[in-house]
């Protein structure tokens, strides 16, 4: 199995932002609650680039065990999260990172030859990303954008 440290070049295809650890939201005047467990499905925009982010809910397995692999089966618990609709446009990368590695330019066209220190490293697009005064104003409290992992993403992929 390839690792994708191992690999030079990635598309950057989903993102997705996912609570921390369960806790309560405050707010001067209402009772506590988990704003998490209410929200579905939300858009983030771009307005200097006229565009808009849908962001899908993915319901985690809450009690119920998910098996994952195929040859030794483990059962694994997956809280909720959120799952980007649509991959990450080479517009948007642009917009952040002031550059367009990409082999076929096209702004709607998915960022691609992109390496995964591209996305992760400080002052990478993740860092960028989520640095934003739109994007810390669209999430919920202490939401971030980051990858997912292997098991969330073959879990949404399975439909989860």
């Amino acid at each position: 199995m390839l690792s994708i440290d191992a690999c030079p070049y990635s598309r950057l295809l989903f993102l997705m932002c996912k609570r921390p650890a369960a806790k309560a939201v405050r707010k001067p005047g209402f009772r506590s609650v988990y704003l998490f467990r209410r929200m579905r499905n939300f858009d983030i925009q771009f307005p200097r680039l006229n565009y808009m982010f849908p962001m899908i809910f993915v319901k985690g397995t809450g009690d119920r065990r998910y098996m994952f692999g195929s040859d030794l089966k483990l059962n694994i618990y997956i809280d909720d999260f959120f799952l980007s609709a649509y991959t990450v446009t080479q517009q948007v990368w642009e917009y952040l990172i002031n550059h367009n590695p990409a082999s076929a330019k096209g702004i709607h066209r998915p960022a691609d030859t992109v390496s995964y220190n591209d996305i992760t490293s400080d002052g990478g697009f993740l860092t960028r990303l989520n640095a934003l005064p739109e994007i810390k104003e669209s999430l919920p409290a202490k939401l971030e954008f980051r990858l997912p992992s292997e098991t969330e993403w073959e879990y949404a992929a399975r439909g989860g």
